[in-house]
């Protein structure tokens, strides 16, 4: 999930380690251990590197020029664990100390396509040029190790510290790097121009050693147990690389193509992270100091509030049909791909809640309502024709002589969380914390575009090539959707009106029934027959994810 894509994210988790419990009279001082989850979104950057696709026809009617080069940073997320160790001492009302911690979890990679890349121009360029160029830049397995850190703190109550924290960064660069070039231009009678190259460097991985710097909070619980939530910035030391380039170019008609992708000689790489961890301290007693007022009140009344959502939204076609059929008439060979009809992605948004909820001894029952402020989701068209499904040329399945670019895609337009109506049940483990599950109506909209498209260009000389690209897109479809919601957290009171909140969020939208069609290309050429098609089928399914943080006022 996109949880970490703003300094926003980290405040509000390290806000949420900040519980006002019972203070204990104890200092901070001591060895300690501890564990948690890190919500890591990761950069890798080519800031010498090179990525332009240039195409010109210099000829009456169709005279254009284009010229684009697309980007060579790389963004991706990553949920993983980490575990820690260090010691803290105490000094009047501040804290200094030392910690070494280790993730534990999957790399990030953006790995290379099977054949070229996805289009940068559109299918048909000018009147009687027909084709696809593609760029793109791959790596494998980049990955966080470790820090070392110095810690400095101040106590703010006997049983909340805020604290800063410094030190080395340790990671592990790249195990692969590469670059990929491909396309295919037809301009008839000429004969086509074809070509795909790929450079890639493998047994490059290094540990990498940079700076980190954070913050957070971090509260006593009672039994020499601690809560924290922190956000650290990681930045490594540019890692020297020597891989090379890849291109593709050539005059066919009046067309000139000329394109080059290269990852340059450095890649740079940095994170960003929200990390939530509980930590055992070997030295801390259970002295309670005198209760707060305002821990004495109960949960009853009316409240409102707003936070962030950080979801994952899963967009699926049930039925859809997705399919390349490829066969060699004379071997038999084939080659049949599926491609995957479910989409995944992540938003950052915000939330306004209001409610009201009443005590029953130490049972807490209430209703809520929220709405969802920019919790969006889509998967556009490009502006030209999809990656193609297999290499440029499958030798193993069909044998040689030709070569093949065909890509389907499935399109929609802005998936949105709109919003909750539920009800809640609570109970309430110490004064200062409720635990709650929630379940309710969630409220939703459908895209309002859902299309399908198919581009394809197949090769056998001496026959001309077969050409074609299609798209099918229907658009004011959207409509308001309706759902269950599941979901639970805790929530602590940190004064006497104000809450802070965690908490989870399943939503399972209805089934829309929808009405698109769908696109194909397909033909035969030589010894090769291909059929593919793509439809999004008559049905979408919605759902989502959400971990959402908020400060809430209690009347």
């Amino acid at each position: 999930m996109h949880f970490v894509s703003s300094a926003r994210a980290a405040f509000a988790a390290a806000c949420l380690a900040s519980v006002a419990l019972p203070a204990m009279a104890s200092d901070w001082s001591g060895f300690y251990v501890g564990g948690g989850a890190s919500f890591r979104k990761h950069k890798v950057d080519f800031p010498n590197g090179m990525d332009r696709v240039i195409m010109d026809d210099t000829t009456a009617p169709g005279i254009r020029h284009f010229e684009k080069t697309p980007d060579l940073s790389h963004e991706g997320n990553t949920v993983d664990g980490h575990v820690l160790g260090g010691y803290l001492f105490q000094k009047d009302r501040f804290v200094f100390g030392a910690e070494a911690d280790y993730e534990i979890g999957s790399s990030f990679s953006d790995g290379r396509t099977p054949g070229i890349p996805a289009c940068a121009n559109e299918p048909v360029f000018t009147t009687g040029h027909f084709g696809c160029v593609g760029l793109s830049t791959f790596f494998d397995d980049v990955k966080t190790l470790g820090h070392v850190r110095g810690i400095a703190g101040v106590e703010i109550t006997p049983s909340l510290l805020g604290f800063v924290a410094g030190g080395l960064a340790i990671g592990k660069s790249p195990e692969t790097i590469g670059a990929s070039a491909g396309g295919m231009m037809a301009s008839p009678p000429s004969t086509p121009l074809i070509g795909a190259a790929t450079v890639q460097r493998s047994n490059m991985a290094e540990t990498i050693y940079g700076w980190t710097i954070g913050g957070g909070l971090q509260v006593k619980v009672g039994h020499g147990f601690r809560l924290r939530g922190e956000y650290m910035y990681d930045k490594y030391k540019g890692h020297d690389i020597a891989v090379g380039g890849a291109g593709f170019g050539g005059t066919i008609g009046e067309l000139t193509t000329n394109s080059f992708t290269s990852p340059g000689n450095r890649v740079d790489y940095s994170s960003h992270t929200v990390r939530l961890a509980a930590i055992y301290s070997f030295s801390e007693t259970d002295d309670p100091a005198e209760q707060p007022d305002y821990l004495k009140s109960d949960w009853s009344g009316a409240y409102f509030g707003g936070g962030l959502s950080m979801s994952r939204h899963k967009v699926g076609f049930p039925d859809a049909t997705n399919f390349l059929n490829m066969t060699n008439n004379v071997t038999q060979g084939s080659l049949r791909v599926e491609p995957s009809n479910e989409f995944e992605g992540d938003s950052t948004g915000g939330h306004l809640l209001a409610g009201y909820q009443h005590q029953f001894g130490r049972f807490i029952f209430g209703a809520e309502g929220d709405v969802e402020l920019n919790n969006v989701f889509d998967h556009p068209r490009g502006p030209g024709g999809p990656a193609c499904l297999t290499q440029l040329i499958n030798f193993q399945q069909l044998g040689s002589g030709h070569a093949e670019c065909i890509g389907t895609q499935l399109i929609f337009s802005d998936v949105k969380s709109l919003g909750h109506v539920r009800l809640k049940a609570g109970y309430e483990v110490t004064p200062a914390l409720m635990a709650f599950v929630s379940g309710g109506l969630a409220i939703g909209r459908s895209p309002d575009q859902i299309g399908a498209g198919a581009f394809g260009f197949v090769a056998n000389s001496p026959s001309s090539p077969l050409l074609g690209a299609a798209t099918v897109l229907r658009s004011n479809m959207a409509e308001t959707v309706y759902g269950a919601s599941i979901g639970g957290g805790l929530e602590m009171k940190v004064s006497e009106n104000l809450r802070l909140r965690g908490e989870y969020l399943y939503d399972k939208y209805k089934s829309l029934d929808i009405a698109v069609g769908g696109a194909g290309f397909g033909g035969t050429i030589g010894d090769i027959t291909t059929n593919s098609f793509v439809s999004p089928g008559t049905k979408v399914d919605m759902s989502n994810q959400t971990v959402r943080l908020t400060a809430i006022y209690q009347f």
